[in-house]
Order: structure tokens, then C-alpha cells, then sequence
């Protein structure tokens, strides 16, 4: 998602409170490269601002960007949040991360499960063999008692992984959920302290990317904090 200056009904996104809470990438040709925000100690020019970590340890050429401007980059932030409930784009784009995050997390943990399954299936076939030995040695009854314990094992692993496949599946967002937890942005950030801003930035924002090259930014969502703050309101702050 690519900030705009306005919202696709014309409103103006003016600029708000700053939330120091969201972690900032910049995207080049083929790396992603973290920004650190900045406080200088000045207590007469307090300007923060993004510094690349790459140009801090490698040179500052070696950074595109090197440093962004924190106050106006957190307002782009908290603006494109605003323009969500009324950009069906943004809010397409918010459904399709949610979608991919959720279809790249499954593959993973169905990589998982199988590798499981192939040990436990192995195992059991091992576990069948030294049954049938009429007299099984020490060595061997040492191997069966090390298999039974792996098996063990290899049985909980599964079951956390088909409770977390669960857990992943549901947590697929669905249009109503991103219109109730953004419909009353606005209000909500408007209403709260820099303290509380913050803590919702960190509920809401897994991180933030920024295109040097298009001079753009893409915002993508933690699921579960887009899911409580539809359910719970301001009571997330809490």
C-alpha cells in the first residue's frame, strides 16, 4: 500500500501525532535494509528521523536513503491508516497481505507436519520390527526405549503444529473485521495520548517499507492486532 497525500475521497490526510512504534525498511533491487529511529539529546532542535543501519555500518553510500525524516514518515503512516475504511484499495490490499501471510505461514507449517509424519511413520515401521524379535539384546532395547521417546515426541509436535494450522487458518481477516477495527480511526487517534498512539501503532504495524526509488511507502498489518481492535476498541489500549 502506497501512501497518498489524499484519501481516495478527496480528504486531505493532515498530518498527526507522531507514534515512534513501527519498525521502517528500506526496499532496493534485492534487499531490505532496517531503519533505527533517532533522538537527538538537543533539548533546543529535537528532530528524529530514521538512520539506515546499513549506511551506520557500512558507509553512507551505500544507502539510498539513509536517513528519513521520522515525524513526517510516521504521519504518512497514521495518514494511509485513516484512509483504509474509506479506500477500497487500501482495504483490498490489507485483505490480500492478510491472505498471503496466511497462505506462506500454512506451506511452512505443512512442511513441518510432513517431515513429522515421514519421522513418525519410520519410527513406528522400526518400533514393528524389534517387536517381532524373539530375543532383542541390550543395544537394541536401548534403541527402542531412544524411538519410543522420540515418537513421543514427534506425536506433541504434531498436535501443537494442527492447533497452530488451526489458529493460522482463522486468523485470515474478512472485510467486516478491517472495517470495524479502522471505520473510527480517526476519532480513537484523536482522543488518545502519544503514550497510548504508540502502544496502537505497535498493536497494529508489523512494519513499515519504504521505496526510495518511487519515494513510497507500504504498510503491513500485524492480523491478530487488526482482529483485537475490532473486537475491543479502545479497550486494546488498556
Amino acid at each position: 500500500m502506497k501512501a497518498n497525500s489524499l484519501c481516495s475521497d478527496g480528504r486531505e490526510t493532515a498530518g498527526l501525532s507522531t507514534a515512534r512504534a513501527i519498525q521502517v525498511n528500506t526496499v532496493g533491487p534485492s534487499t531490505i535494509v532496517s531503519f533505527a529511529s533517532n533522538q537527538p539529546t538537543n533539548a533546543a532542535k529535537r528532530y528524529r528521523y530514521y538512520t539506515c543501519l546499513k549506511a551506520v555500518k557500512c558507509g553512507w553510500e551505500t544507502c539510498p536513503s539513509k536517513a528519513l525524516p521520522a515525524a513526517e514518515l510516521e504521519s504518512a503512516v497514521v495518514d494511509q491508516i485513516r484512509c483504509i475504511s474509506t479506500d477500497d484499495g487500501l482495504m483490498q490490499e490489507v485483505l490480500r497481505q492478510s491472505r498471503k501471510s496466511v497462505d506462506n505461514g500454512t506451506k511452512e507449517l505443512q512442511q513441518q507436519l510432513k517431515q513429522y509424519e515421514t519421522q513418525l511413520a519410520r519410527d513406528h515401521a522400526e518400533i514393528k520390527r524389534i517387536a517381532s524379535m524373539l530375543q532383542p539384546n541390550e543395544p537394541t532395547l536401548a534403541r527402542l526405549a531412544e524411538i519410543n521417546e522420540r515418537t513421543a515426541h514427534s506425536e506433541l509436535e504434531l498436535q501443537q503444529l494442527r492447533i497452530r494450522m488451526t489458529e493460522l487458518e482463522s486468523s485470515e481477516l474478512v472485510d467486516a473485521e478491517i472495517r470495524a477495527a479502522f471505520g473510527d480511526f480517526d476519532t480513537l487517534w484523536k482522543s488518545v495520548s502519544q503514550r497510548e498512539q504508540g502502544k496502537l501503532m505497535e498493536v497494529l504495524v508489523e512494519r513499515v517499507e519504504y521505496d526510495p526509488h518511487d519515494v513510497a511507502i507500504s504498510v503491513s498489518f500485524h492480523r491478530s492486532g487488526i482482529k483485537t481492535l475490532a473486537a475491543k476498541g479502545d479497550e486494546v489500549l488498556v
